[in-house]
């Protein structure tokens, strides 16, 4: 045990230490003071266009809507599509655009062979917009009135071709909030978004809440139909915007966007069926296989020191005490405090739960549901969008 815990010891030192310049580093958007806002009123502003595919959304289409039309910016348009919803996601939609010129409402009744549906929607949304810049978000994405001009702001100051803002992620109750930071902390950990605006690192990001892209760059690298079959589409956008050679950044804006992710664990659980297995290709026996080591490499730090005594159990504690800093340096990304931490012992069984039963079911299946529909392996495994992440 005191071997193994070396060198699991040495394999957390290695990743904070390729993970902790860029971290310390990572571009944060904060809300200035007023005499900064001020000083803005006279910039030129280029033409946005919002695209919010929603489907079933009910329940945060009106808040969501509503932080958008609420928005300080000079010249954005809205393009709110319903995507076969059969609640009153498009009534509410259109009742909101009936008051407001900004905002229109695009209705999609049948899904195309060969589309994954909300990437259809966004790329319907794309083909009607008119703005120089693109917002891809969610429904439920609760924005600040001025997220959009900090973020253009920003992306014109650094010459950016896209920005990805990584929102303030709420979860209700304890075991959630830290389940949903370990999932944070995971893809944090292994893809390095923070390196995203360094032209020589391979590290890209995108997020769903909040994609901006220059329209004449999006539709170079292909739009959303070289994606169309990929359920981590955002993702996947941002890797073809940093893999043609373009500029991105990835922001920490936790003062300017809001979402509640999952309003619950067993709403976390399902709904990672849909993209778990994409960036394994959908190769189940791979991920089944790697849930092993990533199963010790959370949980050793914890039970390590219980196992072993003498200078075995120091190494241990010594993990534990460093992977806890280096927790909680992620604080920006989700509510995290001892408890959270303290309660990985749980939320981490659960989150490799929850990644099992999705490989499991996508396998039984022949393909994941998402929405209703389900796409077969062949389908998602044969698509340009699957092959795209080869080259």
């Amino acid at each position: 045990m005191e071997w193994l815990g070396l060198c699991f010891l040495l394999v957390w030192v290695i990743l904070i230490l390729l993970g902790l310049p860029g971290l310390i580093a990572i571009t944060q958007l904060r809300l200035p003071s007023a005499q900064e806002m001020s000083a803005s009123d006279s910039e030129a502003w280029p033409t946005v266009s919002i695209v919010v595919a929603a489907c079933n959304e009910e329940r945060s289409i009106a808040a969501g809507l509503g932080s958008l039309l609420a928005l300080d910016y000079p010249d954005v348009e809205i393009i709110a599509i319903n995507d076969r919803s059969t609640d009153r996601t498009g009534a509410i939609i259109r009742e909101l655009a009936c008051r407001e010129p900004r905002l229109r409402c695009l209705d999609i009744d049948a899904l195309p062979a060969g589309w994954l549906g909300k990437n259809h929607a966004l790329h319907q949304g794309a083909k009607a917009a008119h703005g120089e810049w693109l917002l891809f978000t969610d429904a439920d994405v609760v924005f600040h009135p001025l997220a959009l001009k900090l973020a253009i702001r920003h992306a014109k100051t650094a010459k950016l071709d896209h920005l990805a803002l990584a929102p303030k992620m709420k979860a209700k109750g304890l075991l959630l909030q830290s389940l949903v930071f370990l999932f944070m902390f995971n893809l944090m950990l292994f893809f390095r978004p923070q390196y995203a605006k360094y032209a020589w690192s391979t590290a890209h990001m995108g997020v769903g809440a909040f994609n901006l892209i220059k329209k004449q760059v999006y539709e170079a690298i292909g739009t959303h139909e070289v994606i169309r079959m990929r359920p981590d589409d955002d993702l996947k956008l941002g890797h073809r915007v940093k893999q043609m050679g373009f500029r991105q950044d990835f922001a920490i804006a936790d003062s300017l966007l809001a979402v509640e992710w999952y309003s619950s664990i067993g709403e976390m659980v399902r709904g990672l069926e849909k993209n778990t297995m994409a960036p394994f290709e959908y190769r189940v026996p791979l991920l089944l296989v790697g849930l092993i080591p990533l199963t010790m490499f959370y949980l050793l730090p914890f039970v390590g020191p219980f196992l072993t005594g003498g200078w075995g159990r120091t190494v241990y504690l010594a993990m534990l005490v460093i992977v806890f800093l280096y927790f909680s340096l992620h604080e920006r990304f989700a509510p995290i405090s001892i408890v959270h931490f303290l309660l990985f012992p749980l939320s981490v069984p659960l989150l490799i739960f929850a990644l099992a039963r999705a490989a499991l079911l996508t396998w039984l299946r022949k393909g994941i549901v998402w929405r209703g529909t389900l796409y077969p392996l062949h389908a998602l495994r044969s698509s340009e969008g699957a092959k795209s992440n080869k080259k």
